[in-house]
């Protein structure tokens, strides 16, 4: 038994390309078996689309009082009619939602006949999805498909997307949506489907250098399909990668008054440092937040929106490969204003690269603001749009690593990160593991503790992002950040354990060694003894340059 049924889909303040057009709902009932006293109905709900079902509340009647069938789960029995035993209710539940455009999902619902009649009986009548029945729905007597869609087409390949276009398919009523379907091409179940009502869509998330496969196929309003199209093949470009090993303290160009960050990298022996930090102020991208800052550089105060500023111009110049911090131990970043929407922080982004011609952003995510999800999201939309318009941009996420008894590498809100970023397509060029202050159960070398630290991170990696690196490749898109001599919690990090950690990331085969700070290192504040200015700095100098 099949329906067939428009439902009108509520869109309150959804801003959206194309026009929101009613999904397409299919619901088809069968018996399994024919056992006079007991049958389970399997009733299959497919979304052709265009739009994603978030909530399905499905409505039958049936003479016969139903049960759940025993193992099947996903939904929950209700009745809703005041008491009248013909008419049912069947909640989906979020194990089954969302039913995305061009999905179909099957719950199994049993009866009991005590009357012995089973066998002969009727299958459930009345389908309504959310409310909404097939009267007048376009079920009737049109089973006429729309034309096969021609002439796929790819534009504008990216590392992780592409632009999909067809010509439109034809149908004797209209043709109400297609289903675009895409998957690697050497491995076809992997696929997902989407829906449109467009004859284009951006098809994002992908694996940089990888070939899919695309097809598409058309549907009316009375859930009439056509066969799918040919498929077209398309190869995404290749992505950023780490390149040589990195030696990069972080400046905290803010705090440190004493000493040029020119004279810093001087005396250490560096081509690079981790400039630091951006943070939010009103609209905008600034310097410790600062609408004015003096810059020890140049001597004179300059403009503090990293955007249009000239602090760091000299330095950054020099040292193009160096990478500015955005966030911090401090404050806040941009994305933590709700007030800047998605357009402005990639404008953000994209500014402060284009002001200082450098290609890499490090984005230094403490605990606090990881907790902050809809902040996060904004910015993961934001790097989306900053990646696909400047494809040689390089990402680095430094986020916290612990190696207590209860946290070992990341802790939840630092995982939960890195898989939204997954999720929507971001791969990071590298992963720093923040190895500072460690917790309780860590031990007192903090040489081992680091490395514990890594290597739950790398598993945490591993799982998030394992379609996209093998174990080595993994490796090579970490790196680490220690805090030089006394931690926060006294604990001590020594030149010793920096030569060890050294030697352990290049023998990994990690692309990053950083460190904190340069500028606590060259004004004698790292908090121990048998110590002189820069021999942190001047050890992590030594991993770019020394085999491991």
């Amino acid at each position: 038994m099949l329906y067939v049924f428009y439902m009108f889909l509520m869109l309150v303040g959804c801003v959206t390309a194309v026009q929101a057009v009613d999904p397409v709902v299919k619901v088809e009932a069968s018996w399994d078996g024919d056992d006079a006293w007991y049958r389970a109905c399997s009733v299959t709900v497919e979304n052709l689309g265009p739009q994603d079902l978030a909530y399905a509340k499905l409505g039958f009647s049936h003479a016969y009082q139903p049960v759940q069938d025993t193992g099947t789960g996903g939904f929950v029995l209700k009745d809703e009619k005041n008491g009248q035993p013909s008419e049912w209710v069947c909640y989906f539940s979020d194990a089954l939602l969302p039913l995305k455009a061009g999905e179909a999902k099957s719950v199994k619902i049993g009866f009991n006949f005590s009357d012995g009649t089973g066998a002969s009986a009727a299958l459930p009548t009345d389908f309504t999805i959310n409310g909404f029945d097939p009267a007048g729905s376009g079920s009737g007597s049109d089973d006429e498909p729309p034309t096969v869609p021609q002439m796929l087409v790819s534009e504008n390949v990216k590392p992780h997307s592409f632009l999909l276009k067809w010509d439109p398919s034809t149908n004797n009523v209209g043709v109400v949506g297609y289903n675009v379907t895409y998957y690697p091409y050497d491995d076809m179940p992997s696929s997902a489907t989407m829906g449109t009502v467009s004859t284009s869509t951006k098809i994002s998330g992908l694996l940089s250098d990888k070939t899919y496969g695309c097809t598409v196929l058309a549907f009316d309003a009375a859930g009439n399909k056509s066969a799918a199209s040919e498929t077209l093949l398309v190869t995404t470009t290749s992505g950023t990668t780490p390149g040589d090993r990195m030696a990069a303290p972080y400046v905290d160009v803010v705090g440190c008054k004493k000493t040029s960050t020119m004279k810093m990298v001087d005396k250490a022996g560096l081509t690079t440092l981790i400039a630091g930090f951006i943070e939010g102020r009103e609209d905008k991208a600034c310097w410790a937040g600062h609408s004015m800052i003096y810059n020890p550089n140049t001597d004179i105060n300059e403009d503090g929106d990293a955007t249009q500023s000239d602090y760091l111009r000299q330095f950054l110049s020099t040292y193009p490969d160096s990478a500015i911090s955005v966030g911090g131990p401090y404050g806040l970043p941009p994305a933590a204003n709700a007030s800047i929407n998605v357009n402005k922080l990639f404008d953000i982004y994209k500014g402060i690269l284009d002001n200082y011609g450098v290609k890499t952003l490090d984005f230094y995510y403490a605990d606090g603001f990881l907790a902050d999800t809809e902040a996060l999201s904004r910015h993961v939309e934001a790097v989306v749009k900053l990646v696909e318009d400047r494809p040689d941009t390089r990402l680095i996420y430094t986020l916290p690593a612990d190696a207590s008894t209860n946290v070992q590498g990341f802790t939840r809100y630092g995982e939960n990160f890195l898989k939204l970023l997954s999720g929507n397509g971001v791969v990071p060029t590298v992963v720093q593991c923040l190895l500072k202050d460690f917790g309780d159960g860590s031990g007192d070398n903090l040489y081992d503790a680091s490395v514990v630290a890594l290597e739950a991170a790398h598993g945490q990696i591993k799982k998030i992002f394992s379609d996209e690196w093998s174990d080595d490749d993994i490796w090579t898109h970490m790196g680490a950040c220690p805090m030089f001599g006394k931690n926060n919690n006294d604990k001590v990090f020594t030149l010793a354990n920096q030569t060890s950690l050294n030697a352990f990331c290049q023998g990994k085969g990690m692309s990053l060694m950083s460190g904190w700070s340069i500028d606590r290192d060259a004004n004698d504040k790292v908090g121990i003894d048998d110590y002189q200015p820069y021999d942190f700095s001047k050890e992590v100098a030594k991993f770019a340059v020394e085999a491991p």
